[in-house]
């Protein structure tokens, strides 16, 4: 497997982000686009069907040039910034959550204010069952390069990175053929 970083800054805060956010049972993916003209650096379904937004800001220009952050919040009900240790925070809203990020980890300064979306009628919500968070805990293992079933390998060996603990990176096998069923009597 190849564990190059990221070229891209934002990009490694990114990294660092997703690994904190699967290490708290967070299905994640990364440069999500919920509509044309969006497109969030890290989106999260975390363990009770919540999603959490994450814009990762590697400079004060990176911040200052950024215009549409305001339209991730509909798609979420937590949103939060992450920068490097040596971004000047106090440059940030306050009203959101705070994530000091590197590479290899991140940890959260300060928790985002949790915002429900409203129902089936908000564009970023979903009934969100056991089948869907598998599959996207399916989806960040393929994207992760990570064998299909990982729980006999230690977590030092997979970089750090794994699926969802609650179904430990595995999807129920599906039958290859179909029952027989009763055919109809030639007439």
């Amino acid at each position: 497997m190849d564990h190059a970083l990221p070229s891209l800054p934002g990009q490694r805060l990114a990294r660092g982000v997703a690994r904190l956010l699967r290490s708290m049972d967070h299905a994640v993916l990364t440069e999500f686009v919920p509509i044309r003209g969006l497109r969030v650096d890290v989106i999260s379904l975390g363990p009770r069907g919540e999603l959490w937004i994450v814009e990762c800001k590697s400079s004060r220009a990176d911040f200052a040039g950024d215009r549409k952050w305001q339209g991730y919040l509909e798609w979420c009900d937590r949103y939060f910034w992450a920068v490097d240790a040596d971004f000047p925070a106090d440059l940030l809203p306050e009203d959101h959550g705070l994530i000091l990020a590197d590479p290899y980890d991140a940890e959260i300064q300060r928790m985002g204010p949790e915002t429900r979306l409203a129902g089936a009628s908000a564009p970023g919500s979903r009934a969100i069952s056991p089948g869907p968070r598998r599959c996207g805990c399916r989806a960040v293992s393929i994207h992760c390069q990570l064998p299909e079933d990982i729980s006999d390998v230690p977590i030092a060996a997979r970089g750090g990175l794994h699926p969802c603990k609650a179904d430990s990176g595995t999807v129920p096998a599906r039958p290859h053929s179909r029952p027989a069923g009763r055919r109809r009597a030639a007439t």
